[in-house]
């Protein structure tokens, strides 16, 4: 049985292929955070920080969370998803272990690869599991 205080959070780019991360198969709520139409990815992460600290503070464990890529393979976009990294696994770390996916499909794959070879060696022993899932190009729900 979980704990009612666990969440999964899913962060997903515009044009990520997110509807199968929010899918939960343990029964958790999920927070689906996604990129509007418009909005800069900077901006995006601003957002997504504001919404996590209002979430840890609120007493809620962030135990499984995705940052589904939407395609993008640019300077901006590793920054950003780099940030998000470390806003998702710092309070896993703090409450004692997590897993973290990052998902993508497309040209973004090798800088997904890069981070996760980059910041798996510095999570060692915290019980915080990274691993990358990549998927075909194939039908996309778009995140709007």
């Amino acid at each position: 049985m979980n704990d009612s205080n666990e969440i999964r959070v899913v962060v997903a780019e515009r044009g990520g292929d997110w509807a199968a991360h929010a899918d939960d198969h343990r029964q958790l709520p999920t927070l689906l955070l996604l990129q509007q139409p418009e909005e800069r990815i900077e901006d995006f992460v601003s957002r997504v920080r504001d919404k996590l600290a209002r979430v840890v503070t609120g007493g809620r464990r962030i135990c499984e969370a995705a940052i589904v890529g939407g395609g993008r393979a640019d300077l901006p976009a590793m920054s950003a998803r780099s940030l998000m990294i470390r806003l998702l696994t710092t309070p896993m770390v703090a409450s004692g272990g997590g897993r973290l996916s990052l998902v993508s499909a497309g040209p973004e794959r090798l800088g997904m690869m890069g981070l996760l070879t980059t910041v798996a060696p510095m999570l060692e022993g915290t019980r915080v599991i990274l691993d990358a899932i990549h998927h075909a190009p194939a039908f996309s729900t778009q995140a709007a």
